[in-house]
């Protein structure tokens, strides 16, 4: 099959650039074996959820390592292929040449590195949501516009996959969300500029719920954007959700999507009884205001405490399930399927489980949950698609 595969799609393209492609991607690779690489990549160009933007991929040498490590994963079979997956969370960086704060052993995490992830993982991720990290500002220009350059570099990447040269590619940054500072009094230009492009839908904001910030959020509201709200403390803090929840109420118009679980949930948590029982009550209260969906993941990353990274090889989808499965239960059972929604916060659990694996975990939570068929379509793409308006006419 997959010889029958490469073959059709060798006489529907130009053989002569494909092969050219795949020969610079493996020299460039320094691949010890071009012959055989280039084959590989013959037949990853050929994957219907691939295209040649796989193909156009090399491993930058910063990733050497974790792409090493990656590989040793055992391959498990994937379950349910067909369930439609949209990604709600992840970022594309380049770091190579590191700022202050970074300490992923991902340095490089560009579009074809998450289309690579997501063709060779065998999961139908029909598209992606980007989060801001920093990455692409502007370097020119007034301060509070800099950020409108990441928006703008996603949307590039968006176009691409929409464009007729990759009809079969998952809509990578099919929704953006960037950053915007809500308290400087531009904000609203710096909204109207983000807002030209077309797959812009919110803003991960932080800092305090002064008056300067709600006025930022009632720009929000009044644009109908979403609020992304990543609290980095929001669970060794008993003080950070209820505030959410307060501002939820006070904005009821407004679609507040709670980031990774209210916050660095984990191994260190779990060893603090109060800071735990605080979090649990936290999380069912903020599920009481109806306008706001939490995203379920990056349990998995370094900062979780679960030591993952430390492995000689990959962890498996099983036990990753039995290390996470009660703080994903008491979320997705306070908020429901509805209201929730899976994110892969790829690159930055990259560093610690497989794309492939982590997509099996959580289908293999929702299976253990008892979630049913409409559940699953809710928690795995239906969710994403209403929070961010993703549209496949658009």
């Amino acid at each position: 099959m997959a010889q029958e595969a490469t073959q059709a799609y060798l006489q529907a393209h130009d053989v002569e650039k494909l092969i050219s492609a795949a020969v610079n991607a493996a020299v460039h690779e320094k691949h010890p074996n071009c012959t055989q690489r280039v084959g590989e990549l013959l037949l990853q160009s050929a994957s219907p959820k691939a295209g040649p933007l796989t193909m156009m991929r090399s491993v930058p040498a910063e990733n050497a390592a974790v792409e090493a490590w990656l590989a040793t994963a055992t391959v498990e079979p994937v379950l349910e292929p067909d369930l439609p997956i949209i990604d709600a969370h992840h970022h594309l960086w380049d770091q190579r040449k590191p700022a202050p704060w970074f300490s992923f052993r991902t340095k490089f995490y560009g579009p074809a590195e998450l289309a690579h992830d997501i063709a060779s993982s065998g999961h139908n991720v029909v598209g992606t949501v980007f989060v801001q990290c920093g990455s692409h500002h502007l370097v020119k220009g007034p301060a509070e516009f800099r950020p409108c350059g990441e928006v703008e570099y996603c949307q590039g990447v968006a176009a691409t996959c929409e464009s007729s040269l990759y009809p079969t590619a998952p809509r990578l940054c099919w929704g953006v969300v960037g950053y915007a500072d809500l308290r400087h009094p531009n904000i609203d230009a710096v909204l109207e500029r983000m807002a030209r492009c077309r797959s812009f839908r919110g803003v991960r904001g932080a800092g305090e719920y002064d008056a300067d910030f709600k006025r930022g959020v009632a720009a929000l509201a009044a644009r109908g954007l979403v609020l992304d709200r990543w609290l980095d403390k929001g669970a060794t803090d008993p003080t950070e959700m209820p505030k959410l929840a307060a501002l939820a109420r006070e904005f009821p118009s407004l679609t507040i999507v709670l980031n990774h679980l209210g916050g660095v949930v984990g191994p260190a948590l779990a060893d603090d009884a109060a800071a735990l029982a605080a979090w649990r009550a936290n999380i069912t209260e903020l599920a009481g205001c109806p306008n706001v969906v939490c995203k379920c993941g990056a349990l998995h990353m370094v900062a979780s405490g679960l030591g993952l990274e430390k492995r000689t090889t990959p962890v498996g989808s099983d036990e990753l399930l039995g290390l996470t499965f009660s703080w994903y239960e008491h979320a997705i059972r306070a908020f429901g399927p509805s209201r929730c929604m899976f994110e892969s916060n790829f690159p930055v659990d990259r560093d610690c489980v497989p794309y492939a694996t982590l997509l099996n975990m959580f289908k293999k939570l929702a299976n253990r949950l008892g979630l049913s068929e409409e559940e699953k379509a809710d928690i795995f793409a239906g969710t994403a698609r209403r929070v961010y308006r993703l549209s496949e006419e658009e």
